[in-house]
Order: C-alpha cells, then structure tokens, then sequence
C-alpha cells in the first residue's frame, strides 16, 4: 500500500480483482445490511411480479431468494465477471433452480434490448451502482437500462454513497463526530482502486434524466449512508 498510494507508481496493473471472492464478499454484505430492507420495500409493492432481471448479479444469491419468495417468478442475472457467472450457475442448478434461473456474462453498462428482456417487471441491482459513473455515463446507462427493459415496474438500486463531511449545502451531510470507520475504509479502497464514488446529491440529480423518477429513498445505517433507491419509469 506504501508503494502504491504514490502517484508516480499508479502505473500499469497495480491491484487485481477476485470476482469470485467479491461475489461472496457481496452476498453477506447484502445480507447483513441491504436485505432486511429491500424485502421490506418489495413486500411493499401494490403489485405482482413475474420476472425479475439482477444486474450485477455475482454468486446469484438475490435472485435464488426472489425465486424462493414467489415461486411463480423467473430471473436473468447478468455479470461481467466470467467466475462469478459460474458460481452462480453451479449453485442455481444445486438448488433447483435450472428451469427458472438463468444467467447471462455481460456489461450492464452496454446493455441493449433482448427477446428475454420483454417480460421483466422488476429490475435489481446492488452494490454496484457507482460503477454506472461519471454522471455523463450513469445518464446513458440509465437511459439505456429504460430501453432495455421497457416493461419494468420497479427498478431496485442499491448502493452505499461517498459522504459529503460538513456541507452546510447537502442534507445528506455529516460531521466528523458520526462517520463510520466502514466509511474511512470504503471510500479509501475506492479511491486507490480510481474509483469515483457518487454521493446522494450526485444520485438525486441524474435520474431524471436518465428516465427514471425516484419513488422513495431507502435509507441504510450503518454500515456507512448505504440507499436504495426505487424508481420507475418517467
């Protein structure tokens, strides 16, 4: 870490990623924080879904759930990550999964509209979201996401944001009395890895431009200011 936070050696491959272990990572992260309040918010839909798309799927775990919850439902899970897409599928089918769940190595952040895409009504993500960024990208992802999926009822978009510390401008801001030690060690990973990191502020001002209006603000706390967001189509 002493050798790589200088910037003359921020050259080249100086970190890897472990798709496999960051599925899993995700998963309990989900679990521990994100869950009780995404089946709170699902349990709260005025509406019946019958097939649900996770973007960013990694182990698959979300989508086994949804499936285990509502038994009439189908999922796509889509990844870009080729061992996190095998996980999942070794474990769909341990679990029974096969005719029901299927899963798809691809970039969220170029999809277009497929056949399999026409009858989704319910949109995932988590944990993942920031990856949608700089604001002009998040915009067209958004954009191309609402195309994609012309059906959607709900889209779920869960991530955890960048704190804004004393900003009388923000809301959302905090002081240095109540930041997490989750938050020093998120934001600073992130930011060795080049990685921006939206704040709320920052979430607020792209969705409708990317076709979506935002429903209801999820609120998630601990581990650090951690949303989901439910949106709909404009």
């Amino acid at each position: 870490m002493q050798y790589v936070i200088r910037n003359e050696n921020r050259k080249g491959v100086f970190y890897q990623r472990d798709p496999a272990a960051i599925a899993y990572a995700c998963r309990e992260a989900n679990k521990e924080f994100f869950d009780p309040v995404f089946w709170k918010a699902v349990d709260g839909l005025n509406h019946k879904f019958h097939s649900v798309v996770d973007l960013g799927s990694g182990s698959g775990e979300r989508l086994m759930q949804i499936l285990d919850r509502h038994p009439g439902t189908t999922g796509i899970g889509i990844d870009i990550a080729g061992p996190s897409i095998k996980v999942a599928t070794g474990e769909a089918l341990e679990r029974g999964f096969g005719d029901r769940l299927s899963f798809i190595e691809g970039d969220v952040l170029e999809l277009s509209y497929r056949d399999e895409f026409a009858k989704v009504d319910l949109l995932t993500s988590f944990l993942m979201g920031h990856d949608f960024w700089p604001r002009e990208n998040c915009i067209a992802t958004l954009q191309r996401l609402r195309k994609a999926f012309p059906r959607v009822h709900r889209f779920f978009l869960g991530d955890t944001t960048r704190i804004l510390l004393d900003s009388a401008g923000s809301k959302h801001a905090v002081t240095e009395y109540n930041v997490h030690i989750f938050t020093l060690g998120f934001e600073f990973g992130h930011a060795m890895m080049g990685a921006f990191l939206p704040t709320m502020d920052d979430w607020e001002g792209v969705f409708e431009e990317g076709g979506w209006r935002c429903v209801k603000s999820h609120f998630i706390q601990p581990p650090s200011l951690s949303v989901i967001f439910e949106l709909e189509h404009l």
